[in-house]
Order: structure tokens, then sequence, then C-alpha cells
């Protein structure tokens, strides 16, 4: 009787292709084994289902396929990194619609200062006021 399964282990989700580890096994072996040693948030996802941690000591079984995947990190604190990078795309959009709008008021020729001035507006004052805020909520 022979055993097979086989682990993918993902270090950077963002880019899966790159760093990966595969491995397949012929003995059954617990399921924190094939878990590196780490401090940072992991995943693992065993046939389709995620593993809870508890259940890591779970030996694996023939015919498994399983993913390992560490989860993405913020710089710092890591809490308001996604939430800073929406805010600023928000800050982008509105910033050129508005000196689009401003610009379109003006005609072509004058309106296009200042809808440039109107853009720079925006991303001078929005920029500063999500980190404030953002530091202030924390």
């Amino acid at each position: 009787m022979s055993f097979t399964a086989h682990c993918l282990t993902v270090h950077n989700p963002f880019n899966p292709m790159r760093g990966r580890e595969f491995q397949v096994l012929d003995e059954p072996v617990a399921i924190r084994a094939l878990v590196p040693q780490t401090n940072k948030p992991v995943v693992v996802v065993r046939n389709g289902g995620y593993v809870l941690r508890a259940s890591w000591d779970e030996e694996v079984k023939d015919g498994d396929t399983l993913a390992v995947v560490f989860l993405p990190q913020g710089g710092g604190d890591g809490g308001s990194d996604v939430t800073k990078v929406i805010m600023m795309i928000v800050v982008a959009v509105v910033a050129y619609y508005t000196g689009v709008y401003v610009g379109g008021q003006e005609g072509l020729a004058m309106g296009a200062g200042y809808g440039y001035a109107a853009q720079a507006a925006v991303g001078i004052v929005g920029s500063p006021s999500i980190n404030i805020h953002l530091e202030s909520t924390q």
C-alpha cells in the first residue's frame, strides 16, 4: 500500500510562484511539521478547507493536498495600512475629478491651470488629513 500527499508552501501570496515550496509526502506526518517555524500569521488549507491551529497535530492522510500560506502583513503596527491605502486611492480619485470639474468650468486654455491647482490642493490637504485621522484613532 502506498501513501502520497502533497503540500505547497506559499511565502508571498501576492506572488505565489516566487519562493514557493512543493513537497510530496510518502508517509503520514503531523500538519504542524509542515508549517515552518515563524511568528508570522499562517493559514493551512487541507483539501480546500481551512485547518484550525488546534487541529495541526492531526496527521496528513493519504491523498491529502495541503497549502500553507503566509498572510501578508503591513509595516509598523500593521493595523491601518490597508485602510490608509484605500483612503489614499479615494483622495487620488477625488483630486482627479475635482481637477476635471474645476478645469472644465474655466474652458480648456485657462482651465487646465486651475484644474491642476485644484488637484494639487486636494492631494496636499487629503494626504496629511488621512495620516492625522489614522493616528488619532489608534
